[in-house]
């Protein structure tokens, strides 16, 4: 497997993202095509943006990381807001280095992980992916070191 830097990394998540936008990545169709029906397509897929009553930024506060993440979902109006039946979604953590946990803010909580994966497969996602890119250590380490803390 070749090596890459992080800017690749982002560039070829963002790609895939937009790949994997909506069903048939409809953002990927649109910029790409010369042709008006690729705008006609991404103009009939629904907004992810707020409308002028939805919140786009939640405050959740406790113990539970599953249930803040779960309250913060809720008051940005449902993960269904966000994904649709039969779309495959891509949740990039923050999954930096293989030699410290999530207690130390360099790795996503895994139970934060755990609950957006639960949430969108029971919002009928056809796939969920975790992804995400270390720059330090290998990513096999990291992804192991982000889910096992105090090791």
């Amino acid at each position: 497997m070749r090596e890459i830097n992080r800017r690749e990394f982002v560039k070829s998540l963002v790609a895939l993202g937009a790949t994997a936008l909506g069903a048939g990545g409809l953002l990927a169709q649109a910029a790409c095509s010369p042709s008006p029906e690729g705008a006609d397509a991404l103009a009939r897929k629904p907004s992810l943006g707020p409308a002028a009553d939805q919140a786009y930024l939640a405050v959740a506060r406790g113990k539970s990381p599953a249930e803040i993440t779960q309250q913060a979902i809720a008051a940005l109006g449902g993960i269904e807001r966000f994904v649709g039946s039969g779309d495959d979604v891509i949740i990039k953590p923050n999954i930096c280095v293989a030699y410290h946990t999530y207690e130390y803010a360099a790795t996503t909580n895994p139970e934060v992980v755990a609950t957006l994966v639960s949430l969108c497969l029971g919002a009928g996602a056809n796939k969920v992916r975790v992804m995400d890119y270390p720059f330090g250590g290998t990513a096999e380490a990291a992804y192991e070191r982000s889910a096992s803390p105090r090791r």
